[in-house]
């Protein structure tokens, strides 16, 4: 619910200190209703667990982050950046490129290249692209209606 910033958490924690003494059992909706929505995901850890096929968990922090007001087309922009860099790691690996000669075309810092490669092999490149395809259309559609973006899918 917090996260793992360790100020954060005593933070929380002093709040349910505060709130549920004297009694000996806490119950989680109890917790749930005292820190409410402290953990903000970011869209960044969002995209990893989507692209990490971690879909359950993915749902969760993209309902938290619409929650939390994240705009729906910079979320769209975002995974289809993240998916194109997938797809030139796919692309820089059959070319038998590897580590900074893959980082160097694929245009990110070695730090972050083995995520991914990680996620790039969880993918076919035509799951890839598909997914490209419908992101344009879920782009196009999130910029032409005057819909609520609950309406649209």
């Amino acid at each position: 619910m917090v996260g793992t910033n360790l100020s954060e958490i005593d933070t929380e924690l002093g709040k349910i200190a505060l709130n549920i003494a004297p009694a000996k059992l806490i119950e989680e909706e109890k917790v749930r209703e005292i820190i409410g929505g402290t953990r903000q995901d970011t869209v960044f850890a969002f995209i990893d667990e989507l692209f990490y096929k971690k879909h359950v968990d993915a749902a969760v922090m993209l309902n938290d982050l619409l929650t939390n007001g994240q705009n729906e087309v910079g979320i769209v922009t975002l995974i289809a950046r993240h998916l194109r860099i997938l797809q030139q790691t796919q692309a820089g690996i059959a070319e038998g490129l590897r580590g900074q000669s893959l980082a160097q075309k694929v245009g990110v810092s070695p730090y972050f290249l083995t995520k991914y490669l990680q996620q790039a092999n969880l993918w076919k490149p035509a799951q890839l692209e598909a997914l490209l395809v419908r992101l344009a259309e879920l782009d196009r559609q999130l910029k032409s209606s005057n819909l609520p973006s609950d309406y649209i899918s």
